[in-house]
């Protein structure tokens, strides 16, 4: 049996709760420059790798998925971003 199909659903699920109108931001470099949001994408992309989790047996994808989305979150906020509501007006 391939694990290829539930994997493949993880990171859609991990995705589809990132679609949200919030957005991470450090409160100290807001107004952001180009450089912090190159930054930005690097700690995101480094969150992203350290939260991905493998479906073990047993395991169902949307307790795998929680875990993930969990993770990435600590990680960020461990990198000083915050969680912001995105400006309605851009």
């Amino acid at each position: 049996m391939s694990l290829r199909g539930p994997r493949i659903l993880v990171v859609v699920l991990v995705f589809a709760g990132c679609a949200t109108t919030d957005i991470w931001a450090k409160p100290e470099l807001t107004p952001a420059t180009k450089a912090d949001m190159s930054r930005h994408g690097q700690d995101a992309y480094d969150c992203l790798r350290e939260s991905k989790q493998t479906l073990g047996p047993g395991d169902l994808p949307s307790s795998v998925a929680d875990n993930a989305q969990r993770w990435y979150v600590l990680c960020m906020k461990a990198r000083g971003y915050e969680v912001r509501e995105r400006d309605a007006t851009r």
